[in-house]
């Protein structure tokens, strides 16, 4: 994502104005573009069993002035429940794989809501 995110056309979706390190996932055309790398991802990998969604470090998370208003973990489970949601209504039989550095804070409960979506 960050290498997108280094490019003017897409600079726009960043958390931070001055960092490509992390995406919005409040801004509109976040999951315009999500979607666009998934799409260009399983073209390239028809039989793909797994995905890997990243959503690692995302230190920036939570900091611009839409994401401000929402805790940090509800903002981070929601955005990985709205990317999960787009790659199963296309690909239903992927199984996605997601870094574990984000998800070590997040309660009992909200893992359980989000396990079933995650391989």
């Amino acid at each position: 994502m960050e290498f997108a995110l280094k490019y003017s056309d897409w600079s726009k979706l960043r958390e931070v104005s001055n960092s490509p390190q992390a995406l919005c996932p409040s801004r509109n055309g976040s999951l315009e573009l999500i979607k666009q790398i998934i799409q260009q991802v399983m073209a390239l990998h028809p039989k793909a069993k797994y995905l890997h969604i990243g959503c690692d470090e995302v230190y920036h998370m939570g900091e611009c002035e839409i994401c401000r208003l929402e805790l940090r973990e509800n903002l981070f489970l929601r955005h990985v429940r709205n990317v999960a949601a787009i790659i199963h209504e296309k690909f239903p039989s992927l199984r996605l794989i997601i870094w574990d550095d984000m998800l070590r804070h997040i309660s009992q409960q909200s893992m359980q809501e989000i396990s079933c979506m995650l391989c």
